[in-house]
């Protein structure tokens, strides 16, 4: 929910403070009229469905909240990180446009549901610049396929860009 207050003073005094004894029988602001506007609720355009209160994470911690939702399948936590603009996801068959954050979730939960993780770990990060700030991730995957006992290795790529002032997934890419 987002508050807004707004105080207009008109003329001069406006915003001075009232009299020390407040016993003066005339109203606040007397011979200076003043407005107070208070509206509350949320506002549109703006996206009221995040905290606003959640520190912002540099690149490091951004990936390494990454690999911590992908090892423990954790559909919810990584759509948190996706960006609002999309997902462009290279899973199992090639997908080169970005997928809603909502279609990039359906199918981000579709494909881990196939596997168990044994480990994951993060390989690299990398800031790579830009306007707006783009950066990368290198995480090591060693997953169970569902049916089977024996683990795969995979490497994922984690593209991210920065949107207000927040690190945001904006690709994921898995090479077998």
């Amino acid at each position: 929910m987002t508050a807004l207050c707004i105080l207009v003073g008109l003329g001069a005094g406006a915003l001075s403070p009232p009299p020390p004894t407040g016993r003066t029988g005339e109203p606040f602001g007397a011979g200076s009229p003043s407005i107070v506007l208070f509206v509350a609720g949320p506002s549109a355009g703006w996206d009221t469905s995040e905290p606003s209160s959640a520190p912002a994470m540099n690149l490091g911690e951004a990936v390494e909240e990454v690999a911590r939702a992908w090892g423990q399948g954790s559909v919810d936590s990584l759509t948190q990180l996706f960006s609002s603009a999309g997902v462009v996801l290279h899973l199992h068959r090639e997908t080169n446009t970005p997928l809603p954050p909502r279609q990039a979730r359906a199918a981000l939960r579709d494909f881990l549901r196939g596997y168990e993780t044994a480990e994951i770990r993060v390989i690299r990060v990398s800031e790579a610049g830009g306007e707006p700030a783009k950066g990368y991730g290198e995480l090591h995957w060693a997953a169970v396929p569902a049916g089977t006992s024996q683990p795969v290795e995979l490497a994922i790529f984690v593209g991210f860009l920065q949107e207000e002032g927040r690190w945001r997934v904006s690709e994921v890419r898995l090479l077998r």
